[in-house]
Order: structure tokens, then sequence, then C-alpha cells
């Protein structure tokens, strides 16, 4: 995925599930603070889960689920995303326990 992926800051949504997409997320999602929705599951992508997306004040639904690349631990930024009801990080290559952080999004429905 191209870093200039960032520039598109008036995206609300981004679905690229089951797309065959592999690699990092790039940093520059951070700057995608319109999202609402984000999907990448089912895909082949890996490194770690960037800590900018705890930025992304808007998002609802983040997707990371079944890629089984995903590695180091779960940021604790994701407890900044106030607004997330829906958070899916299964079947990666996480570590560690989930951070404290995460249950204070009181409106997550589904994780």
């Amino acid at each position: 995925m191209p870093t200039e992926i960032g520039l598109l800051t008036n995206l609300n949504t981004l679905i690229m599930a089951n797309s065959n997409q592999d690699g990092d997320i790039p940093t520059e999602v951070g700057r995608l603070t319109a999202l609402t929705r984000m999907d990448f599951s089912g895909n082949a992508m890996g490194g770690s889960i960037p800590t900018e997306i705890g930025g992304m004040a808007a998002l609802e639904d983040l997707q990371l689920a079944n890629n089984n690349g995903f590695t180091g631990s779960i940021p604790t930024q994701l407890g900044q995303l106030t607004t997330l009801t829906s958070l899916k990080l299964h079947k990666n290559q996480l570590i560690g326990d989930v951070p404290t952080e995460i249950g204070s999004l009181t409106a997550l429905a589904d994780l």
C-alpha cells in the first residue's frame, strides 16, 4: 500500500478486504482523520499495527483479522478511538495482553 494513502484526508471508508494485499499498513493512514471504517481483513498483510491509527478520531469500525501477519502487541493508542464500535484482530501473530486502554472504549460492541 503506497504511503500516498495519507493524502486522501476526506476519505471516510477504506475497504480492501480479501483483495490479496500484502505488506505493512503505512503510518500515513493516521492522517485519515475522517475515516469511519477501515477493513483490511482476509489479506496477507503484516508488520506492526501502526500506533498512528489511534489518532483517527472518527473511526468506528477497524477490521484487521485473518491476515496471519500482523505481529507485535496491540497498540495502546487504540484505546483513544472512543467512537470505535467494532474491533477485529483475530487470526494474526499478535502477542501479549489486550491493553487495558481498550476497556475505556465504551462504544465498543464487537470485539
